[in-house]
Formats: C-alpha cells, structure tokens, sequence
C-alpha cells in the first residue's frame, strides 16, 4: 500500500534550512558556468557534461545534456542522504530513451574520468516519456563503455501518458545502508506541487538485487550485485537531450544527512545520542557532556522525538516492534508516557491523543514503526 504524507510549508521550511547539509544557492541575476567551473555562488557546485547551464532568479535551468556535481563537505561525507528536488521539463525537444528527471546520490561521478570504477552511484528517475518511476545502479564509466544494472521501473498511474511540460513535481530520494550492508532505497514524490509526499517506489538493493547488464572491470571493487557502500562525495542531478531544444528547470533542492540506523552516533536503545557525547548514550552525568542532555542523555533524546530517517544525532530510531512503546490489539503502537494504548480518556493521556489513541495512530498513514519512534502504526 502506498504511504502518504503531508508537511506544512513551516516544516518543509524548517527541514530545508536547519537540518540541510546543502541547500541551493540559486538566487541573484543568472549566471552560465562552464564545464568544470563551480557556481561563483556555490564552490560546492560544479557544472559537467555537454549543454548549458543557467544558475539564478532560484532555478537551475539545464539545455542537452548537462550535470551539476553537488560536493560533500568532508570529502566523502554523504553515504545516507534525503536529496529533494523540484523538477518541471520547459520543453521535451528532442529526448533521449532515458531522459527524465534524475537525482544521483553516493557517488564518486566528479572522479571517474581518473577511475571509472569511482562512478559507481545510484539513480532516482522519473521518465519524461512513460511517467515511470525507477532506481538503477550505475558500476563503471570509462573510455570502454558505462555498465550500469537494469533500470527497475514502476509505473506512475496519474503520468501514464508521461510527464507535461510546465508542470513542478517534487522528487525525494532517500538512501541508507542497513545494519546488514544492504542499501535501501525510496522515492517520493510530491506530485502536485503542494507539500504532499507520497512514497512511490522503494527497494532494498542486497547482494545480487540490481546485477550489472554488462561484464564490470575485475579491477573494480564494486562487482556486479554488489550493493553501493560508505560515503561517497558528490550527489548530482542531471537532464538527458539530444540538442539544446531538451529545457528543464530545478528549484529548492537540497541534500540531508540521515542516520536510520544510528551507525554514526551511540546508541541505547532506540535512543541516538551523538557521537560527541563520549563513549555512551545516556547514563549518570549524561547532561553534562558536550552537547548536554538534549545530544546526551537518551531520556531526552526519546522525549524530544526527533526521527533518525530525517537527519543524524541527537535522534530516535524506528521501531519496528514497538519494543519502547505500548502496543494497542489494532496494530497501534502508542508511546510509553501513554501508560495505556487507546480506550476512554486516551487524548487526556501524557501525550495527547496523537500519542495515546490507536485511531489517531491508525489514522497517520505515514507514521509507520518500520520508519519513526512511537507513536507510529505497526506494518
């Protein structure tokens, strides 16, 4: 079943510009890069490929067939990301089978032309042509060709006639390694423009999930079925035409680091405290570590409820058994301070009725235990 969530604009605000670790820079009069400039606005911005790119007024405006390397800061500092951008095509011109809006994320692309092994990454599209949604696998780029996996498609039921110029929809690909060294991967989509997302394609790559389509150079150390792992250091978007007659803008894009599974913080429990905190989370003498109890002590990192698929520590981890919570008999699973899940007086409850009645937990479609703390609804 797909999963639906609505954000306000003061949320989507507030997750672009305090969480970000990149947020776009493209205001002010409009400028053209060349190839391998940065943006005079953004030296972590740097133009690549062969078309045009116009930078200003807040879009990214590519002709033909351009990329815009996006650079981490550490090098090699993004491995789990959430990469959001608003995308419309100006004009379809002339496109290419696989033309579409395309998000690129742990990726070393910017090296491959010293290393073709480094362009391993993964792909998030929307085709222009089919309305399809996919995920793909790129393993090499070099003089000898590219080999990437098979593109795994679903298709979009309200763009099955493909995508139509004019129009912004908003693309959000979130990735993160599992504790297994899988790699899951999720697209969004707010497919009208006002906020709502909507989860349209997911897919956990294991060991042999997304094959290369072509023999991988044996001198590579990501092989064929081998999932994508560690940081890498640039995430990218990218346009696909054949001429200049190809026109598609981008908007309010951004890259966020996240941590689902608290393999950068210290854990305890559910609870996520950050790794500056020493050498545990919680425990006596938690608030005063540096960051203090908000960052350190895991009580307060579970109060204040902030969900590791959204950003890194301090932060609370899904749970997918509702072992922190209390669970209803209907697959509710309410937050500990309920002291009950559910029945008469659940809204007068620690929490109010968002976190103590199973009918407002079964309500939040999107607030599932396989991704948020309670109160989330078991799946």
């Amino acid at each position: 079943a797909m999963r639906v969530y609505i954000l306000s604009f003061a949320v989507l605000l507030h997750t672009r510009f305090c969480f970000a670790d990149w947020v776009d820079k493209w205001d002010g009069a409009q400028r053209t890069p060349s190839t391998f400039e940065a943006d005079p606005q953004d030296s972590r911005t740097v133009k690549r490929g062969s078309g045009e790119i116009i930078l200003g007024n807040g879009e990214c405006i590519m002709k033909k067939s351009p990329r815009l390397y996006i650079e981490s800061s550490p090098t090699n500092g993004w491995e789990n990301t959430e990469f959001t951008a608003y995308g419309k095509y100006e004009s379809f011109g002339s496109l290419k089978s696989y033309s579409g809006l395309t998000l690129v994320a742990r990726s070393n692309h910017d090296n491959y032309k010293n290393d073709g092994c480094s362009a391993a990454s993964y792909y998030a599209r929307v085709y222009a042509d089919s309305g399809e949604a996919s995920f793909q696998k790129e393993y090499f780029h070099g003089s000898s060709g590219t080999v990437y996996s098979a593109s795994n498609r679903v298709q979009l039921p309200e763009f099955e006639n493909g995508l139509t110029e004019g129009v912004w929809i908003g693309l959000k690909f979130i990735l993160y390694s599992t504790p297994d060294d899988d790699v899951q991967l999720e697209l969004w989509m707010d497919k009208n423009n006002d906020g709502t997302w909507e989860l349209v394609h997911d897919l956990l790559d294991t060991d042999g999930a997304m094959p290369a389509t072509k023999t991988v150079p044996s001198g590579c150390p990501i092989q064929s079925g081998d999932p994508v792992l560690g940081g890498r250091n640039v995430c990218f978007l990218r346009s696909d035409g054949n001429d200049d007659t190809t026109v598609v803008h981008w908007r309010d894009a951004s890259i966020t680091k996240i941590d689902p599974s608290c393999k950068n913080g210290l854990r305890n429990g559910i609870a996520c405290c950050a790794a500056m905190c020493g050498d545990q989370c919680g425990g006596s003498g938690c608030s005063q570590r540096p960051g203090g109890a908000s960052a350190c002590c895991a009580n307060t990192v579970k109060d204040e409820g902030f969900p590791c698929v959204m950003g890194e520590a301090p932060c609370v981890m899904a749970d997918p058994t509702c072992s922190s919570g209390i669970q209803s008999s209907n697959d509710a699973c309410c937050a500990a301070s309920c002291g009950t899940c559910g029945g008469r007086g659940c809204g007068g409850r620690p929490g109010g009725g968002s976190a103590c009645c199973s009918g407002s937990i079964l309500g939040n479609d999107e607030r599932t235990c396989d991704r948020y703390p309670p109160p989330c609804r078991l799946v």
